[in-house]
């Protein structure tokens, strides 16, 4: 496979997680290969297994989990399978599992201090984290930014930004009223064409999700 056959996710993860595991020799031993084959997967010239790139992605959302306890300041991180709830108190004090909403590709949930001053007083049942995809809420938000909203808060504010579901379709944009419409819009001014109107009378087929409050970044 050439580089240009390589998919650009992939090119993209391969390198972050060279850079998240503190070089290539590190990588190559987590993923169970020789050097030479990470320096094969960087340049294109080969392509991961499937099990073998299962295991990159495990390494690149464990370093979000750790993202997200440096910024909210708990004890420790884990992911976990299925959906919220409380753990009993441990060497770190009671936690929570916050879930990913249920159409992440990511799915399981992110185990964190119950302490943690991350949703203030929002009610930790209806938390969920949902990944922002594509370029619509740039510079705000970018490709693969971590999103925490509360499912609960679904009345609308001006300016605030609300995951929005048509269908199968999930939208992550700023609610901007105008009169006579609800308007939904990117911050990214370039890509105009991501911005939608709801209609004022509830017609079963858009829904507003909940409010994004808080984005977690892998930089």
């Amino acid at each position: 496979m050439s580089k240009a056959d390589m998919p650009e996710d992939i090119r993209r993860n391969i390198n972050e997680a060279v850079f998240t595991a503190g070089g290539v020799a590190p990588l190559a031993k987590i993923a169970g290969v020789s050097p030479r084959t990470v320096y094969a997967w960087k340049k294109g010239d080969r392509s991961p297994t499937l099990a073998t790139y299962g295991k990159l992605t495990a390494l690149l959302q464990a370093r979000t989990a750790r993202n997200i306890l440096a910024i909210v300041g708990a004890d420790a991180v884990e992911e976990t399978p299925g959906a919220y709830r409380p753990s009993a108190p441990g060497a770190f004090g009671e936690c929570m599992s916050v879930p990913f909403y249920e159409d992440e590709e990511d799915g399981g949930a992110i185990r964190f201090a119950r302490r943690a001053p991350l949703y203030g007083s929002r009610p930790p049942e209806a938390l969920r984290f949902v990944r922002m995809r594509g370029r619509s809420m740039e510079p705000t938000l970018r490709h693969n930014d971590l999103c925490l909203m509360d499912t609960a808060d679904r009345v609308l504010e001006e300016d605030a930004i609300y995951v929005v579901r048509h269908g199968a379709e999930i939208y992550i944009r700023r609610y901007c009223p105008t009169p006579g419409r609800l308007r939904f819009m990117g911050d990214n001014r370039s890509l105009t064409h991501g911005d939608f109107d709801l209609p004022e009378a509830d017609d079963g087929l858009w829904r507003i999700v909940g409010r994004v409050f808080w984005l977690g970044r892998s930089v």
